[in-house]
């Protein structure tokens, strides 16, 4: 805008200028070309401010390129850009402008004395404490000419998209309950239908799906050999994530305004977690629901799934798997989870009750410690003899002014009187310490 108003400035007295060297032309013929002299050098600085400032964004070519897709809470996004000047002409100033949406990203510069034939390169690390899916740019180039009288933009339209993994914690006391024995021994049944466990080859007979063929075998006997597949003997570990809107609260920023992406996150000073959380609820649950993951997927390598209803009333839910690959699919999709549900706890405990088997384990993560209609549907699961381990997140750590204290220990000592295991978290807490599960030798 100040560029703006200083053209139509230099313009205005441009004509100023001239309509007086029109309109008193004996001035001129006495030799007094004050006017003329005038209205020639501001439009002469018209038109050469005008060229300047449009060919300063000519011969420029960018490049930027992210280090990763994807990154972590608790971890810097990194990316390098290059701004490269491939024509003769030096270029006196350039501002660069990012409108990335990650937060605290900031990748703009402005750069002086950008020779010709030459390039500029700098590295960005960003820390990254929201998690989701963000687009990195694009970027736009500012450039003017030395007497401030134009400012020309030109966006450089690539863009890329960054995702951010939730924070994951390891847990090395979390000892979880085995499965069920019968006769104590392992149960291994073979089943028609393809499961995570291999048990052998056998010849292909009429009617085997092609996906069942074993190539490498198959080619080294010269006939076709299909797997067999059995039913898994460890527990299946489901994630019941509680993400209902209305159980969800979280802590005013410094500034008053909720926590959202646009406020910098407050983050307690005797905070002992090594990553700052964001001081939210769900925040806190998806941590924990990614860390039992990591836990069980990679240190374990017990099959696990996720079920969760964060979008109204719409199911969202991940297949049991193993794996590296498993546990990709799950930050994934805990990245961009938000408590949008209106499906409560105990609504989705006894819509899923039909599919759960007795070898199932159910981790429950939930702030819900003022509803004891779930506590009740999970007393009912676990007469089933279905296993069930609790995560806690306590409101009352969040808004300490505004919820009742005490309701998260209540539930828990129900929750444990039942036979099943619960952790508290608080705002502030260590992850790896307070998901503990003591070693047992029975399973309950």
């Amino acid at each position: 805008m100040a560029a703006l108003r200083r053209s139509w400035i230099v313009l205005g007295l441009w004509l100023v200028s001239t309509v007086l060297a029109i309109l008193f032309p004996t001035e001129i013929v006495n030799g007094h070309e004050l006017f003329l002299n005038l209205s020639y050098l501001l439009g002469s600085l018209f038109v050469i401010s005008y060229l300047w400032a449009r060919f300063s964004l000519l011969g420029l070519r960018v490049t930027r390129r992210v280090h990763t897709p994807r990154t972590q809470v608790g971890r810097y996004a990194e990316e390098t850009i290059t701004i490269e000047n491939y024509s003769v002409l030096p270029k006196l100033y350039l501002e660069v402008r990012d409108y990335s949406e990650l937060p605290f990203h900031r990748a703009g510069r402005v750069l002086s004395g950008l020779a010709g034939r030459s390039q500029h390169s700098w590295v960005v690390r960003t820390p990254c404490y929201w998690r989701g899916r963000f687009r990195i740019g694009p970027l736009v180039l500012c450039s003017g000419d030395p007497f401030g009288l134009f400012l020309f933009q030109r966006e450089m339209g690539f863009t890329s998209v960054l995702t951010v993994y939730p924070f994951t914690a390891e847990l090395p006391a979390f000892f979880p309950p085995t499965a069920e024995h019968e006769g104590n021994a392992w149960q291994r049944r073979r089943t028609y239908d393809v499961t995570i466990n291999a048990a052998g080859v056998r010849d292909y007979v009429p009617g085997d799906g092609f996906n069942r063929i074993h190539w490498p075998s198959s080619a080294r006997v010269g006939r076709l050999i299909v797997k067999e597949f059995e039913r898994d003997t460890l527990a299946e570990v489901w994630l019941f994530l509680d993400m209902e809107r209305h159980v969800h609260i979280a802590r005013q920023t410094v500034e008053g305004d909720a926590v959202g992406a646009s406020a910098p996150p407050y983050v307690p000073l005797e905070s002992p977690e090594p990553v700052p959380l964001i001081p939210a609820t769900h925040e806190y649950a998806v941590a924990s629901a990614a860390s039992l993951a990591r836990h069980f997927l990679l240190e374990r390598n017990w099959p696990l799934g996720l079920v969760t209803y964060a979008h109204g009333q719409r199911r969202t839910s991940v297949q049991l798997d193993h794996g590296a690959r498993q546990l990709d699919r799950l930050l994934a999709l805990l990245a961009v989870l938000q408590p949008m549900g209106s499906v409560s706890l105990a609504q989705a405990l006894e819509m899923e009750n039909v599919y759960l088997t007795r070898n199932a384990l159910l981790l429950i993560i939930t702030p819900s410690v003022y509803d004891s209609q779930w506590v009740v549907a999970v007393q009912h699961l676990v007469w089933r003899g279905i296993r069930a381990v609790a995560v806690l997140i306590d409101p009352a750590s969040f808004l300490p002014e505004g919820v009742a204290p005490g309701a998260a220990e209540a539930v828990s000592l129900a929750l444990q009187n039942s036979g099943v295991p619960c952790s508290i978290v608080r705002l502030g807490d260590h992850l790896s310490e307070v998901l503990r599960l003591s070693r047992v030798d029975q399973p309950f």
